[in-house]
């Protein structure tokens, strides 16, 4: 169940940050300013540096808990 979770939630994320490049690149094309886009990798290992940190309460909203705990993390 942890491994499916993982792997559902990495593909959001995947999702996501594709979503999130075409979105900066529009935006630095139409600012004509250069910048840096989001990469898959660094958003996945934030993404586990977050799993593996102790929660914090007042970070962690009930969502996030519900996530946490079916990964197994919480």
């Amino acid at each position: 169940m942890c491994d499916l979770a993982y792997v559902l939630l990495v593909e959001q994320l995947e999702r996501q940050v594709l979503a999130d490049r075409q979105i900066a690149a529009l935006q630095f094309v139409m600012s004509g300013e250069g910048g840096d886009l989001p990469t898959l990798a660094e958003s996945v290992a934030q993404f586990d540096e977050a799993l593996v940190a102790a929660p914090q309460p007042a970070d962690v909203d009930d969502e996030q808990m519900r996530l946490r705990r079916a990964l197994g993390v919480a």
